[in-house]
Formats: structure tokens, C-alpha cells, sequence
């Protein structure tokens, strides 16, 4: 069986990793599709970022 692993990031990492500040991260989830998945309360995006 071929498993795949997908890391997540909160959103202060993904604003450290493209150099932007944590809201406009969030900006760009809700106007610009952004991919995340949210996993119970936490709201991730996924290793798209590589």
C-alpha cells in the first residue's frame, strides 16, 4: 500500500515562509482560495508549499 504524508502549517508559518504577516495569509484564504483543510478546531493549510 502506497501512503501518502501531507504536513501542515499554521498560518503564522506559511506568513513566515512567503514573508507576509499571518492576516494577509488569511486574506488570501478567504478571497483568493487559498488551499486549507480545516482538521477539528484548527484551520491548516496543507504542504502545498514545498
Amino acid at each position: 500500500m502506497n501512503l501518502t504524508y501531507i504536513k501542515f502549517f499554521h498560518g503564522q508559518q506559511v506568513a513566515r515562509h512567503l514573508g507576509a504577516v499571518k492576516d494577509t495569509v488569511y486574506r488570501w484564504r478567504e478571497r483568493k482560495g487559498l488551499p486549507t483543510h480545516k482538521i477539528g478546531r484548527v484551520c491548516g493549510n496543507s504542504s502545498y508549499l514545498r
